[in-house]
């Protein structure tokens, strides 16, 4: 008899799991990982406390510019574009950008985001400038990927650090050796898929 309770019992949790894996595929994990174009939605940066505590020590501010927006939540950017592969691999385009400026001094401006996600590593690229710099690597370790209802594609968690590149054009402004992998923030992506 408790053989036969246990046997049902087992019947029933298979079941749900199985009906739990497919409500969990069918709103948006299945999506994250096919190919289309990214049509919207946005990328937020909440920003690393020490780091931007030390930058203003220095008198370095940090504004949002363009379409981009500093919300409770951090420096918010509107996706434009881009288009996405199984994986996920691709690209997604932002508008807007992040400017750090001295007051009455020297000052740079990051714009035209885009994360370019590879096979090992996830790039965000910047224009600076006339130039395309690699200015953020992003961490994918802790992160978690997926989809929900109305985002195909939903990377959250995800530790981003100041890339050499970056690195090397905030030292050349500020005449401060600013080093590569210095934490800027953690970025979390809600990107939608045509």
């Amino acid at each position: 008899m408790g053989g036969a309770g246990l046997t049902s019992r087992a019947r029933r949790v298979k079941a749900v799991s199985v009906a739990v894996a497919a409500v969990f595929v069918s709103t948006g994990l299945a999506s994250a990982t096919s190919a289309g174009p990214v049509i919207g939605g946005k990328t937020v940066l909440k920003p690393d406390r020490d780091t931007f505590e030390g930058l203003a020590d220095m008198s370095i501010g940090v504004e949002a510019t363009g379409a981009a927006t500093f919300r409770r939540k951090g420096a918010q950017f509107p996706i434009k574009g881009g288009e996405v592969k199984g994986g996920p691999k691709g690209s997604i385009e932002h508008r807007g950008g992040l400017a750090f400026f001295t007051e009455g001094g020297p000052g740079v401006k990051f714009s035209k985001f885009a994360i370019r996600i590879g096979k090992r590593k996830v790039k965000l690229f910047a224009k600076s400038g006339r130039s395309e710099v690699r200015f953020l690597d992003l961490d994918l370790g802790d992160a978690t990927i997926g989809g929900s209802e109305g985002v195909n594609l939903r990377i959250k968690g995800a530790d981003a650090g100041l890339a050499k590149q970056g690195a090397e054009v905030l030292s050349d402004v500020f005449d401060f050796p600013f080093r590569k992998g210095i934490p800027v923030g953690v970025v979390n992506v809600k990107a939608r898929l045509g």
